[in-house]
């Protein structure tokens, strides 16, 4: 460790490593228990960087480059499938990390502002910080809410019925605190306080787990009711070519609704690919009724995405 302190390069290389491990947390691998190895590092490190203002901010900004260049590869392979896109990759896989990771940066860097100690009020705090600005990240710049480190307990669903409860970023504030919390062993605590913390924790998670538990189980028993309808989600395969030809939105409905063989029995929820009619406008959707000749009064244009009417 003395060595990463005295070498910038390798501490922002070991800092994208544990960052890179940390978004094998996510789906689709789900190894949720490598982040208590990658947060504890990352907070001990901080620690003895947290007065170096622009060290702080460099040490957030690479961990989150290092987070997110690995669990945002499905914006790189969504453009392998059309020639036209292709040029596009080396900035999606380079920049969208970046600027995303940027945010990790200022939220390290306004902690740094607040003199952490070792003790579990900072690591309290760097769970906040961290938490609100994930949140900010989800509105601002047209708004980029992907990948919570929360969404490493997707696969378990009794941990996240407190969501219900609490909402999505309080509980990502709750499981960055939770990974953090075994840094709790190199401080200056005598070792009863220690064991105390500990055996407080996992009796925390041990009743979140029971009540989730007993709520999935609930739910699981409850008298499942008939909403009348189905829904149907459409995926059509049309060639992205297309989108730049100029074509009346007329062709593309038809084919819309000829993919989805519409029928008058069953009242049905049609769903249908963002962006499938990206050109036209919400007002201007009434304007294509007449395309539903047998089915006028059964069908609602609901949205520049989704049909509702009878199937």
């Amino acid at each position: 460790m003395t060595l990463l302190y005295k070498n910038k390069i390798l501490l922002y290389l070991f800092i994208f490593s544990i960052g890179l491990l940390s978004s094998f947390g996510l789906p689709p691998y789900n190894f949720f228990f490598l982040n208590f190895i990658s947060y504890p590092f990352f907070f001990w490190i901080f620690l003895f960087y947290s007065k170096y203002k622009v060290t702080s901010f460099n040490l957030g900004w690479i961990f989150g480059f290092g987070y997110f260049i690995s669990n945002l590869y499905w914006i790189t392979n969504s453009l392998t499938f059309e020639d036209i896109f292709k040029p596009l990759i080396p900035f999606a896989l380079i920049l969208v990390p970046l600027f995303l990771g940027l945010f990790y940066g200022f939220s390290t860097l306004v902690f740094s502002f607040l003199k952490p100690k070792k003790n579990i009020l900072s690591i309290l705090i760097l769970a906040t910080s961290l938490s609100i600005f994930e949140f900010i990240r989800s509105f601002i710049f047209g708004g980029f809410p992907w990948n919570l480190i929360a969404f490493s307990f997707v696969n378990h669903l009794e941990f996240i019925q407190l969501l219900s409860i609490i909402g999505t970023y309080a509980f990502n504030s709750i499981v960055i605190l939770l990974f953090t919390l075994p840094t709790i062993l190199f401080f200056n605590f005598k070792r009863n306080k220690k064991i105390n913390i500990f055996i407080f924790s996992v009796l925390i998670i041990f009743i979140n787990y029971f009540w989730g538990h007993s709520n999935l189980k609930k739910y699981e028993l409850a008298e499942k009711k008939d909403l009348g309808f189905r829904i149907k989600i459409i995926s059509p395969k049309i060639n992205i070519n297309r989108y730049f030809q100029n074509e009346n939105p007329s062709e593309f409905i038809s084919e819309l609704i000829n993919i989805s063989e519409p029928v008058s029995s069953n009242e049905t929820l049609f769903v249908f690919p963002e962006g499938i009619l990206s050109t036209i406008y919400f007002e201007d959707l009434k304007k294509y009724k007449n395309l539903f000749p047998s089915l006028k009064e059964s069908f609602l244009l609901d949205g520049p995405h989704e049909f509702k009417g009878h199937d």
